[in-house]
């Protein structure tokens, strides 16, 4: 099945990571960059302590942004199109947020029509406004002594409050031969054209890798951090959003991010310190995208996580286990002397079957319904018995790099078959001859 539900968030379509496509030649009302099932580079996760850290390359931007609606109605101004100079876009753009931009020919003199590569100087304008009113712009002549028609070439379009500031939108534009007319209200002719990319990531964790079992615990939104990145001072960020601020812009003591690998790839991270030893989680990572067209925010968004969680199919579509990425949470062994393998305990302990953390906050079972043994040394021996000091269960644990401190017991005998409520005695015995005597209780 496809399982949907409503978020607040964003408009998510579910990947390892998602990347973009456009359609160039929509007009719909909405059109919009869609998400797709494509995986990433590399997507991963790690322990680094007590935390998880999760990393992910970016889409590339020749696959994750492009241009959306083009609104040719000021470009025409009465004439057969077949008259009217071409207007094309190549290649896509590259820019961190969506833009609106216009392309207006200057109306210097009378208000003639003029013709691409017949007529000496026509001034194109082409201008855009961005969410914290910072105004770019470039003029460029592409009258017959400056330009020749169909020609693709790229505009760089400058602050004009700064003229070191610079932006350059990534993709090419062209004129064909024709007529370039001013509009019957005496107005320059006029395009209009969105400039699309994704708006940000969402980093998703639960303890399955389906969706109904996830939450969101990372909005990374690019476009939320623009209307900031003009603040040079932290003080001066509004507290909810400083987070963010220093996210991109970074600190101190931390590079900014996205950050770049040796071979120049750019990537992202998210730390995760919100998790539990004892716990396998499991993450994803997606692109999503409000929905930006004729210069509007659309806000109606749907979450759709785009993996089956009763898959069919293990290729189309992508089955949960496959798209997520698992991490079992431990702790570093601990010491093999008597002393230090006082710090061995058991969770939970009690153990109460029928018990959840939905029922009684404060008691939780693990999802395998086991008990765990914490802070066990590398290479040791772990031996259940009852108080008359019968052997229940045992086992041999090793941890090659001292990763890996924790024993699970099934909370079953040695034939395999649940062990009744009572007392039980544990005895955790280190290669090098530690030891240390504790008691677990089952309520069944």
């Amino acid at each position: 099945m496809l399982y949907k539900r409503p978020l607040v968030a964003g408009l998510v379509i579910l990947a390892m990571i998602a990347v973009l496509r456009t359609d160039l030649s929509a007009q719909d009302a909405v059109d919009t960059l869609y998400l797709d099932l494509v995986p990433p580079d590399s997507f991963a996760v790690y322990r680094d302590g007590r935390n998880v850290v999760i990393r992910w390359y970016a889409p590339h931007d020749s696959i994750s942004s492009g241009i959306g609606t083009i609104d040719f109605r000021n470009w025409y101004s009465g004439y057969d199109p077949s008259e009217v100079s071409e207007f094309s876009t190549h290649g896509n753009y590259t820019g961190m947020i969506d833009r609106q931009i216009t392309i207006e020919r200057q109306v210097t003199g009378l208000l003639l029509p003029l013709q691409v590569g017949v007529d000496p100087y026509i001034l194109i304008r082409i201008e855009t406004i961005d969410p914290v009113n910072r105004s770019y712009s470039g003029t460029f002549n592409i009258g017959s002594s400056y330009y020749t028609p169909g020609t693709p070439f790229s505009p760089i379009l400058v602050n004009e409050a700064d003229e070191t500031d610079q932006i350059a939108l990534g993709f090419q534009i062209s004129f064909g031969p024709g007529i370039i007319d001013t509009s019957l209200a005496g107005a320059g002719a006029l395009i209009e054209m969105d400039l699309q990319d994704f708006e940000g990531f969402h980093v998703w964790r639960g303890v399955t890798p389906y969706p109904s079992d996830m939450i969101s615990i990372a909005e990374i939104s690019k476009e939320d951090y623009f209307l900031l990145s003009d603040i040079e001072i932290s003080i001066e960020v509004p507290r909810k959003w400083l987070w963010l601020w220093e996210y991109f812009r970074g600190t101190p003591t931390r590079d900014p991010w996205p950050r770049y690998d040796a071979q120049g790839r750019e990537y992202y991270e998210w730390i995760d310190t919100d998790v539990f030893p004892g716990f396998t989680y499991y993450y994803h990572v997606t692109c999503f995208d409000r929905g930006f067209f004729k210069g509007y925010f659309q806000y109606n968004k749907i979450d759709n996580f785009v993996c089956d969680e009763e898959i069919e199919d293990p290729e189309d579509p992508m089955s949960c286990e496959s798209a997520a990425r698992s991490i079992e949470m431990t702790v570093a062994a601990g010491g093999d002397t008597d002393k230090k393998m006082m710090n061995v305990y058991a969770v939970p302990n009690p153990y109460r079957t029928g018990t959840s953390s939905e029922s009684t906050p404060s008691y939780h079972n693990y999802p395998d319904n086991a008990i765990k043994f914490f802070n066990v040394p590398a290479k040791c021996e772990l031996r259940i018995f009852t108080v008359a000091g019968d052997l229940v269960w045992e086992t041999k644990h090793e941890s090659l790099d001292g990763q890996d401190g924790i024993i699970s017991w099934d909370v079953k005998n040695k034939e395999g078959r649940e062990v009744e409520s009572g007392v039980y005695i544990f005895r955790c015995e280190a290669e090098s001859g530690g030891s240390v005597y504790g008691r677990v209780i089952v309520i069944r």
